[in-house]
């Protein structure tokens, strides 16, 4: 069977402070921009024409996107081709993964994080920025479900109240504040979603990364490209070539779908980057206040209006993913301790 087999390397101790450091710079730098990404990505996706239908928004966002991925790939490559391997003072370990493995794999990513845009889009476009924006940070309750019905891990008491406590504040926040199950709404709901998608595509992704068998960007040119074809494929089955090819040449679709794709791009890229740099808790407490940030920009901007039950919502969902993180993080340190003795 043939394999692809990487080397991954292992620093000597007097490197490993410097490393250190460096890996946490960069990793807060780019966690930083994944928060600001996050922020102004809802108020973009809504502001586009309402004649711009989901279906050519994610084709035309994930073209673009597949673009500043191929662009930023030509320049790694020639950096890579400019230095010379040093392999001195260097121990290796070898991990190998069939090519068979590897090109499923990513199909399968490709396809869920195909299905993730299409509801990030038309939920966000449905719900609003602000509640959308609310609705997609539930990310942790999946992660503690998944952990618990899949990877046998165990809640504790104070995991499953907040849990609790959050779905309740989620279903409140869909109902617009009523609690009444016939205000909640369908785009709320697509959204909520989404994040279990995206949890399950980057479980699929991270030990690629770590493996250092794809660098972020591999896997982004990757992804954004099986998208990019699923959704001609869609387009035209839906629209046909001619309308399809209009849109190619609107202006304003042109615009608000690089807006979309250059702000996706460097998200993800970040998102990977940061995630590979520091601690997965430490990226999400980072990232966590950007629909602060996306409830300043419509406030701001004056695109939507701001309603008391998002603002209780806004707080009960960041007390909530912030007690998470906490109980996770001590929990994970405990963890090692226990395997320290």
């Amino acid at each position: 069977m043939n394999k692809i087999c990487i080397e991954t390397e292992i620093k000597l101790p007097s490197s490993q402070n410097i490393e250190k450091f460096y890996k946490s710079s960069r990793g807060l730098i780019f966690a930083l921009i994944v928060l600001i990404g996050n922020g102004i990505h809802p108020i973009i996706n809504n502001l586009r024409p309402d004649e711009f239908s989901s279906t050519i928004f994610v084709l035309q966002m994930s073209i673009w996107e597949f673009l500043c991925a191929f662009i930023v790939l030509l320049f790694q490559k020639r950096k890579e081709k400019g230095n010379s391997p040093n392999t001195s003072n260097k121990n290796s370990s070898q991990i190998c993964y069939s090519k068979k493995h590897l090109i499923l794999r990513m199909l399968i990513i490709g396809l869920i994080f195909s299905i993730a845009t299409y509801g990030y889009v038309e939920g966000l476009k449905e719900a609003g920025s602000i509640s959308g924006s609310i609705a997609l940070k539930i990310s942790p309750i999946y992660a503690i479900i998944i952990g618990f019905m899949f990877l046998r891990e165990k809640i504790n008491v104070k995991q499953l109240l907040i849990t609790f406590l959050m779905l309740f504040g989620i279903y409140y926040l869909g109902t617009n504040g009523t609690f009444q199950m016939d205000q909640f709404s369908m785009g709320f709901a697509i959204l909520l979603i989404v994040p279990l998608l995206w949890t399950i595509a980057h479980a699929l992704t991270k030990s690629l990364l770590e493996n250092n068998i794809f660098v972020p960007n591999q896997v982004i040119f990757i992804r954004s490209g099986i998208i990019s074809l699923s959704f001609l494929i869609i387009n035209l089955i839906i629209i046909g070539w001619n309308e399809l090819l209009l849109s190619f040449i609107n202006p304003n679709f042109l615009f608000f779908s690089f807006l979309m794709g250059f702000t996706y791009f460097f998200m993800h890229f970040s998102w990977y980057s940061s995630i590979t740099s520091i601690d997965l808790s430490y990226a999400s407490a980072l990232v966590t206040p950007s629909p602060a940030i996306t409830t300043l920009l419509t406030i701001l901007l004056k695109i939507e209006d701001f309603y008391y039950y998002q603002l209780i919502g806004m707080v009960w969902a960041f007390v909530g993913l912030y007690a998470l993180i906490l109980i996770n993080k001590s929990h994970e340190k405990k963890k090692k301790e226990k395997k320290k003795e």
